[in-house]
């Protein structure tokens, strides 16, 4: 099983059901027993069978809107929904969990090790989710292509005010036409959304 496979992947192991008849509350957990399955490749690198998210076409773009809408339409106490998704997100960034032993060391998955494999693994169930919500187990998240010209703005599935991700509190200076900063180290100085 791999993240962005599509029946007849040969890295995925299309004949086995995601999550069958297994409640919600465990499948995330309990279904990668497979992990020996998983084709690591693609989760540390993304590399998937959907284009650059600029590249992506109208029907994409309406599947992907379905599914977002369905996950926001689940109660905020179903582990798929969009709330509690993003609340795992928000777990790791913001110093919520103590470390045993550690009071004073904060788990901060940004400008860390962490950074990689937790939002590659996170995305991973994202798609898997999103994929089951739409009954399409060959539905996948298309990459950001951040370090080649023509990806290098936020991609209009995200940013256009019409998103299901659309966010008006986003700060502007990110949307396009800003060109991301490949450069950027956290510092104002260096940033031009700072200026």
């Amino acid at each position: 099983m791999t993240c962005n496979s599509a029946n007849g992947d040969p890295n995925s192991d299309s004949t086995s059901d995601i999550r069958g008849t297994m409640p919600r509350s465990t499948f995330l957990l309990s279904n990668f027993p497979s992990l020996g399955k998983l084709d690591w490749r693609n989760v540390l690198l993304g590399i998937g069978g959907l284009p650059a998210a600029h590249l992506v076409i109208k029907e994409y773009r309406a599947k992907y809107k379905k599914a977002i809408q369905l996950m926001k339409a689940l109660p905020d106490d179903d582990p798929w929904s969009f709330r509690q998704q993003a609340s795992v997100r928000c777990a790791y960034c913001n110093g919520a969990d103590d470390q045993v032993g550690f009071p004073d060391l904060e788990i901060q998955v940004h400008a860390s090790w962490l950074f990689f494999p937790f939002h590659r693994l996170y995305a991973c169930f994202h798609e898997r989710i999103l994929a089951e919500l739409i009954n399409d187990p060959t539905s996948a998240l298309p990459y950001w292509s951040w370090d080649s010209p023509p990806g290098m703005q936020m991609p209009a599935i995200y940013a256009a005010s019409t998103s299901t991700r659309y966010d008006a509190k986003r700060n502007a200076k990110h949307l396009p036409p800003t060109v991301i900063n490949l450069d950027y180290d956290f510092t104002e100085s260096t940033s031009p959304i700072w200026k």
